[in-house]
């Protein structure tokens, strides 16, 4: 997988953050998650991967122009790609949007 550079870039403000606590095990080639309030288990492949690592840097069309570009694949799909992938993370209460209080005993699979 390329490597995607992490360079916050502040004129683009980042709109989500990880929840706090989690442990979180790189594989280079995938990511697992463990969530220790809930005991779960979580795994992402390297696009969830790279996207997990820009999401508290990006907003989600430059994490997605990223991609396109690191994988050679169309900006268009790579933008439905992540916007995916983070409604994922959202679900399963991985993320959240900055300045959102976090659901108390939310449990679900990515």
């Amino acid at each position: 997988m390329p490597d995607v550079p992490l360079c916050p870039d502040p004129a683009v403000p980042a709109r989500f953050q990880h929840k706090p606590g989690l442990v979180a095990t790189d594989l280079e080639s995938e990511l697992i998650l463990l969530d220790p309030s809930t005991q779960e288990m979580y795994g992402l492949n390297a696009t969830g991967r790279a996207v997990w690592y820009e999401l508290p840097h990006h907003d989600l069309t430059v994490i997605a122009g990223r991609l396109a570009a690191a994988f050679e694949a169309d900006a268009t799909r790579a933008l439905a790609d992540v916007e995916g992938i983070v409604g994922a993370l959202i679900e399963a209460g991985l993320v959240k949007e900055k300045g959102e209080v976090p659901a108390v005993g939310r449990q679900r699979r990515v």
